[in-house]
């Protein structure tokens, strides 16, 4: 089945690690008259408005997961990390995640540990006080991994 994508200015696609090349589980873009926001396909291949009922995921995921990755960038947003990734590094985006939910938090952690983990703000002072928040959930999520894994339990 072919997907109906929106016209779009930028387009971003998430997919599930397990997911082929043809099958998004979601997408991010900005259209041409500034529409931005998630949208997923409906069963005929149509993009629907909305993540629907897809967990959240991490941009570039199945790329990030490699064991082998040393350094991860962490960037405000997609089109920055496109442009690290283009420089032949590795880079996924915070923007927009909730970091409440567990289950991201779950495959946050997975992603982060053993890696060196550099957080890149955009150049406007939301953007630094986003990359700070991000920042600190990254720590405190690896420093509990950390933790566990030592099989310290004050956490």
């Amino acid at each position: 089945m072919a997907l109906i994508l929106p016209e779009a200015s930028r387009l971003h696609l998430y997919y599930a690690p397990e997911a082929t090349d043809d099958h998004p589980s979601y997408g991010f873009c900005k259209t041409d008259d500034g529409r931005c926001g998630y949208f997923h396909f409906d069963a005929t291949g149509h993009y629907v408005w909305g993540r629907g009922d897809s967990p959240w995921l991490l941009y570039r995921l199945r790329e990030i997961l490699n064991p082998e990755i040393g350094t991860l960038y962490w960037c405000e947003g997609q089109k920055d990390a496109d442009s690290l990734i283009e420089q032949g590094v590795s880079a996924t985006a915070f923007q927009g995640l909730p970091l409440s939910d567990s289950e991201l938090a779950d495959l946050i952690t997975s992603v982060a540990t053993g890696k060196c983990n550099i957080v890149i703000p955009d150049n406007d002072s939301a953007g630094h006080e986003q990359a700070e928040r991000f920042a600190t959930f990254l720590y405190g999520l690896l420093q509990s991994e950390a933790s566990m894994q030592r099989g310290d339990d004050s956490v």
